[in-house]
């Protein structure tokens, strides 16, 4: 009986790494828009809140932002110390307006997104698909099918997706409620977005919710499509 779990347990750990190797492979080749970062305090009805805006910058053009920052800070602001990175600069972002007419573009940018800017993050991000449903319990319906975005590490994302194919392959089915029991820290950022999504529509909390892995399922049926 042992022989057989182990022999088993192999196939499907067999099975997990060929669909890891996929996932990898199906990723390395996907084309992904990137996204970057900008945080500040909230304005308006959000002030006291830090809020986030993802831009599509390319990773040229956000550096060269980062570095006007600093060559204006260095010129104007400056101190003590010269600032070499974002980081060394002790004044919020927003108080460069007036500054340079590429600075001023992104500010206005942000201040129509209601933030403030105070930082910029050059690490470039990758925003996925998801949606949901709720329950509303007053009229005891099901919502309308509400679309949002999940910024997710290329390892998180993998993972999903290999357990994705992993299901298709007649492994466990794979659901959000599967997933929270795995690995929290992927559904803890898929729970914020999610909540996140429906806030603005609802006057109540804790409402039960369903979501639906959008992307990962499109990409998952591809990789078996190009099987075939």
């Amino acid at each position: 009986m042992a022989d057989e779990i182990s022999e088993y347990q192999k196939q499907i750990a067999q099975r997990r790494a060929e669909a890891e190797k996929k996932a990898k492979e199906y990723l390395a080749k996907k084309v992904r828009f990137k996204q970057f970062v900008f945080t500040g305090e909230g304005i308006d009805e959000h002030a006291g809140t830090e809020l986030v805006y993802y831009a599509d910058y390319s990773q040229e053009e956000v550096n060269h932002l980062i570095q006007l920052f600093i060559d204006i800070y260095n010129t104007e602001f400056k101190k003590d110390k010269e600032a070499k990175t974002l980081d060394d600069i002790d004044i919020d972002l927003y108080s460069f307006k007036g500054r340079n007419p590429e600075i001023d573009e992104l500010l206005d940018d942000c201040s129509s997104h209601n933030i403030y800017l105070e930082h910029i993050d050059p690490t470039p991000r990758y925003l996925y698909s998801m949606s949901c449903y709720f329950w509303n319990p007053q009229d005891e319906s099901i919502s309308s099918r509400y679309p949002f975005e999940v910024d997710l590490k290329d390892e998180q994302y993998i993972y999903l997706l290999t357990k994705q194919l992993e299901s298709y392959n007649g492994g466990p089915s794979f659901t959000f409620d599967s997933l929270h029991k795995e690995r929290f820290d992927i559904s803890f950022k898929i729970n914020v977005e999610a909540t996140s999504c429906i806030a603005e529509d609802i006057y109540f909390h804790n409402v039960p919710y369903l979501i639906i892995f959008d992307e990962v399922i499109r990409d998952a049926k591809a990789i078996m499509e190009s099987e075939k």
